[in-house]
């Protein structure tokens, strides 16, 4: 049926091109590339002013997912989905890690808690390795807190991908060693060592900063601990027991295979 249908032809209308007035005329084609160059000198004067808004809006725009590549509209689904499933490198709750203005305010907050306790309860010269203790801890405390203890993703349309994962492990869809991961161990490393040789390596300061290096800033990120719950600590019901019974049944699977394969053979 479909080769007795012919497509149909598509008329263009005609519109008759309007005649240009003469050249003396204030209405002529001169007077209006004069008149227009002269809006654009005004549209580029006041494009300089706001300039600075335009690059604010741009960095907002991206920080909320809403970037445009090309001039062409990225949408949610393209950008945060495989397919029906949330893309898990390009998970909103972890993505604005990866902007310089992100360390900028974390290196930030460091300096200005050091500042705090500097101008207020430390304020004297001999002080400085109780600062330095004391940011260590309260750094490795804070950290752990929101980055291996917080689990989940405020972000709705995750469709509840993330429920089990901490936000260490959300990061770069669990890769270890990593751009971003690297960063974070050097700056955990970098506050201990800071204070440790302000105080001439005392034991007393380092009975304190050795331990809560280890076992707050060191443990919980290499990747032997990927979604390990320690002694059944953090454990999310109805994920993590799935994995651990998902696990166990590989492994007595794994176990029976073998154990008749070597029948077999014999």
């Amino acid at each position: 049926m479909g080769r007795h249908c012919r497509q149909k032809e598509i008329i263009e209308p005609h519109y008759p091109r309007p005649a240009l007035p003469a050249t003396g005329s204030s209405n002529s084609p001169d007077a209006h590339t004069a008149t227009r160059q002269s809006q654009h000198g005004d549209l580029g004067a006041r494009a300089t002013l706001i300039s600075p808004l335009c690059f604010l809006a741009r960095d907002y725009t991206i920080i909320m997912g809403m970037h445009r590549d090309g001039g062409h509209g990225t949408s949610y689904s393209e950008k945060y989905f495989d397919g029906d499933r949330p893309a898990a490198m390009y998970n909103k709750n972890v993505e604005w890690l990866r902007y310089a203005h992100f360390w900028w305010l974390y290196l930030g907050f460091v300096a200005f808690f050091v500042t705090l306790l500097r101008l207020t309860v430390l304020s004297k010269a001999e002080d400085w390795g109780m600062v330095l203790m004391v940011t260590h801890v309260v750094h490795n405390v804070v950290f752990f807190y929101l980055f291996h203890w917080i689990k989940g993703s405020p972000d709705n349309f995750s469709q509840g991908e993330f429920n089990g994962l901490t936000l260490w492990e959300q990061i770069d869809d669990g890769i270890p060693w990593t751009k971003t991961k690297k960063l974070f161990f050097l700056i955990h490393t970098v506050l201990v060592f800071a204070a440790s040789y302000v105080t001439d390596y005392d034991l007393n300061y380092l009975a304190m900063n050795g331990p809560v290096y280890i076992l707050l800033g060191i443990i919980p990120k290499i990747p032997e601990m990927h979604r390990v719950r320690v002694f059944g600590w953090n454990k999310t019901t109805g994920i993590d027991d799935v994995n651990e019974d998902a696990l166990a049944y590989s492994a007595t699977a794994a176990g029976s295979a073998a154990t008749l394969g070597t029948k077999k053979s014999r």
